[in-house]
């Protein structure tokens, strides 16, 4: 039918709908188009998904040929990871001991292990690998366009976006969003004031001083890097910085900002203090830091004086490329952003042999990767044993107690100290400073749960401490509730409307709702006194046990965080063999979740009954606590045994 045979609709625009309508039943195609179309339209849809076959059918081929029994290793297996899928459904024994309503649900494939299939599924295509490093390598070198996690600045310099956002968002303590942050899809406690008055409060309980040390972001001190017009700038800062540091002061808990410090080394030097694409800082700026900090907890005078353990330095060059460059996800080799080298000082000991954490100090650093950069040679590569907690123990002259993660500086370190209390070992033991460091960013994006730490046995002699009063802020504790799950409890920012910081960033925006709103607080309670177990570590060294996995902490997607590797936590149930040496009915096992950014997760599926090698985790916690960690939304998991887990055939 023409147009001018159409009967007119008596309206002058037509809507979207009629557009459509118009379009695709009044175009006409020549046969030899439409085939052509179809044609390209088939080869995408079976193609794609045909390759995919043929090349992993054709890899897995090669790894069996090479495959040895005597390796330990499962054999390789002939068809594509995409039939793993049917690992996600509940096995006919499984079924067959299910009960009632309740006990079918839960054989049900949890979002958590479809979503996790799926990123695997996604990272792993062969479209993914063929086409994502070539179009991202075109994209930077020709248009200077990073991706969604990483900025291109100035000279080849890169940004890590949630340091950028840090700046540009309005007020972490602005009501607002203290609110919308509390009411999101993914609930947590946005509020660092009541996360760190709470845990100083318990410090107090047991004599022991906080000393609250939020690092500053790389934006914040080489804006010029980021945009030619912040060079005049000077140190920017988001607006609630200075209503977060007078409220602690006001609590009587000491913040210690490296900000002034970093700024004033920038200035006498005239040297970048963060590393290029990188999101740390560079050594010198990291041993000004440390320096100034050793400065200010002597001049407190709470601590006694011990014998010096007459530390030394030994230099040593480190090349690398940073963490925002691997997020990137360049072909392998690229020359766009090339290694920087840099001179480390690595702290030793009088005996020649390289620095190491002391438990029995009376000094404990909770730290992030900033705390690790230059600690974790293997899994960060900017070397080893010359980092922020060494040349802190260098400056003090004492020991150093340290407990560092990479990632989740509002709540990984607190929750490994919790974790480690709850199951008999008191970290806090003799302790007169605790040293919390973290970066700026998780102020604005960190979840700060309140986590109560459980006292640990030490005999009948020991007299319990009376509880002196601190004043904090209006939180009313709730009962109990699993992480990640709000609860009714709400909790006052304390924050002012209106206090703001001039920065030079965006401002906050208007958000229209009444500064009076509240946002929900998540009380995280481990139980008060450590289980045990009967576990047996020297006889569990090497363990084979077959147990089923109740739970699994979800594994982030590769280069959406700035740590190539990651463990995930994994509750397993259900547990068979090994002679009784677990006697638990639950323990936590950790796993790789990400190595060198790429998914290895795929086998662990909730439901899934799998076969581990096990190895008590504080027999290899030197070796991967550093890593970024994943944990159970558990508060019970914290007084489980935990293992490092290997798969077994």
């Amino acid at each position: 039918m023409s147009d001018a045979l159409q009967k007119p609709t008596g309206r002058l625009h037509k809507t979207r709908e009629e557009e459509a309508d118009r379009c695709l039943n009044h175009t006409e195609f020549s046969k030899g188009a439409a085939a052509l179309v179809s044609a390209c339209f088939l080869s995408v849809v079976f193609g794609v998904p045909l390759l995919q076959h043929i090349v992993e059918i054709h890899k897995n081929q090669e790894l069996r040929t090479e495959w040895k029994p005597e390796s330990g290793t499962p054999q390789p297996r002939i068809l594509p990871q995409v039939y793993d899928v049917f690992g996600l459904l509940p096995k006919v024994e499984d079924l067959s001991k299910a009960k009632g309503f309740w006990g079918y649900w839960s054989l049900i494939p949890s979002g958590e292990s479809i979503s996790a299939f799926e990123s695997k599924l996604k990272e792993e295509s062969v479209l993914t690998k063929s086409l994502l490093s070539p179009a991202q390598a075109t994209m930077t070198g020709w248009l200077g366009v990073g991706n969604e996690k990483a900025y291109i600045g100035n000279n080849g310099w890169l940004f890590y976006r949630p340091d950028v956002e840090y700046l540009t968002s309005p007020g972490f303590l602005d009501p607002a969003e203290l609110t919308r942050k509390s009411h999101g899809i993914h609930t947590i406690q946005p509020d660092p004031v009541a996360g760190i008055l709470d845990f100083s409060r318990q410090l107090k309980q047991r004599g022991i001083r906080l000393i609250v040390v939020p690092m500053s972001t790389k934006p914040m001190l080489e804006g010029e890097f980021l945009s030619k017009t912040l060079a005049k700038q000077g140190a920017l800062q988001n607006p609630s910085f200075d209503e977060f540091e007078k409220q602690l002061s006001q609590a009587g808990v000491q913040v210690f900002d490296p900000t002034p410090i970093l700024s004033k080394a920038k200035l006498d030097s005239g040297l970048p203090q963060y590393l290029v694409s990188d999101t740390h800082w560079t050594p010198s700026g990291m041993e000004a830091v440390a320096h100034s900090l050793s400065q200010e907890i002597s001049r407190t005078g709470d601590l006694p004086t011990i014998p010096d353990p007459k530390y030394t330095l030994s230099d040593v060059p480190i090349t690398n490329v940073g963490d925002i460059a691997e997020m990137l996800k360049l072909p392998k080799g690229q020359n766009l952003f090339p290694g920087q080298m840099v001179t480390t000082h690595q702290v030793m000991q009088s005996n020649g042999s390289e620095w190491e954490p002391d438990a029995k100090s009376d000094v404990l650093l909770l730290g992030d990767s900033f705390t690790n950069i230059y600690s974790l040679e293997g899994i960060m590569g900017w070397g080893k044993s010359a980092g922020f907690a060494e040349h802190l123990s260098y400056n003090l002259k004492r020991p150093l107690d340290r407990i560092s993660i990479n990632a989740g500086g509002a709540y990984s370190s607190r929750r490994a100290l919790a974790q480690q209390m709850a199951r008999g070992v008191d970290r806090l033991d003799g302790k007169k400073i605790v040293i919390y460091e973290f970066s700026m960013r998780d102020l604005n994006e960190g979840d700060w749960k309140l986590i109560e730490f459980p006292n640990v046995d030490h005999g009948p002699k020991i007299t319990p401490i009376k509880k002196p009063t601190l004043p904090v802020p209006p939180v009313q504790k709730a009962p109990i509730a699993p992480i990640g799950k709000p609860t009714s409890s709400p909790v006052n920012s304390m924050s002012k409307p209106g206090a703001t910081v001039s920065t030079g960033s965006q401002t906050p925006k208007q958000t229209g709702q009444k500064p009076t709103q509240t946002s929900t607080v998540q009380t995280h309670k481990p139980p008060t006194k450590a289980t045990d177990p009967n576990l047996n570590p020297g006889k569990a060294d090497g363990l084979v046990i077959t147990g089923r996995i109740a739970a699994r902490a979800l594994t982030p997607k590769p280069g959406s965080v700035p740590y190539k590797d990651c463990l995930i936590a994994l509750q397993i149930t259900d547990i068979k063999g090994g002679d009784g040496t677990v006697n638990a009915p639950n323990i936590v096992v950790y796993v790789w979740g990400m190595r060198d950014n790429q998914l290895v997760d795929g086998a662990f599926a909730v439901g899934q009954t799998i076969r581990l090698k096990l190895t008590p985790w504080g027999s290899v916690e030197s070796k991967y606590g550093g890593l970024n960690r994943q944990e159970l939304d558990s508060d019970e998991s914290l007084s489980w045994p935990s293992f490092w887990g290997e798969l077994k055939p």
